[in-house]
């Protein structure tokens, strides 16, 4: 079951999203934070409307989100139908910055490539969870309270455990 609402208990029964955002990159980085902050709180299945469900998404801005949302333990691309429509498909022209043809559709399908080829490892720690619990996607300290670095905002804002074995650094 899908919820964007909270109640104690929930995480035994459902997963939730972090409802409507906006498509700016201040709410991109802030789904990092209240993944981190769901996480915590018991709820590891959780995440946010990949390239924001208001406003209209730039190429630049719902590709590097599709990057992030890969690893978002609930990913989906979401959007309100009054603005410009965000499927991967919307945005094959090519990226100024690369000179070879690479459109950002590539770069999407790429991002969500590495996210199938991590579902066995998404699948199993989620079942470890579900057995142990604990937290999927969290902060650096979450597993090394004793190393003061982990704490630094640049850490906690660039560098993410996945599970209990893999280290994202964005």
């Amino acid at each position: 079951m899908l919820s964007r609402s909270n109640a104690p208990g929930l995480q035994k029964y459902a997963f939730h999203w972090l409802a409507d955002n906006w498509s700016k990159v201040e709410w991109m980085k802030t789904s990092i934070d209240s993944l981190y902050e769901y996480n915590l709180f018991g709820l590891p299945m959780m995440g946010s409307d990949i390239c924001g469900f208001n406003l209209d998404a730039t190429p630049e801005l719902c590709t590097r989100w599709h990057q992030l949302g890969a690893f978002y333990p609930f990913s989906r691309n979401h959007k309100n139908s009054v603005w410009k429509q965000t499927e991967p498909y919307q945005y094959n022209f090519p990226v100024p910055e690369l000179d070879d043809g690479t459109t950002y559709t590539d770069l999407i399908r790429t991002a969500l490539l590495q996210r199938y080829s991590l579902l066995r490892y998404i699948y199993s720690s989620f079942h470890h969870i579900g057995e142990q619990g604990g937290s999927f996607f969290k902060p650096l300290y979450y597993e090394f309270q004793n190393d003061n670095t982990t704490f630094d905002d640049d850490a906690t804002e660039r560098n993410i455990l996945l599970g209990q074995a893999l280290k994202l650094s964005i």
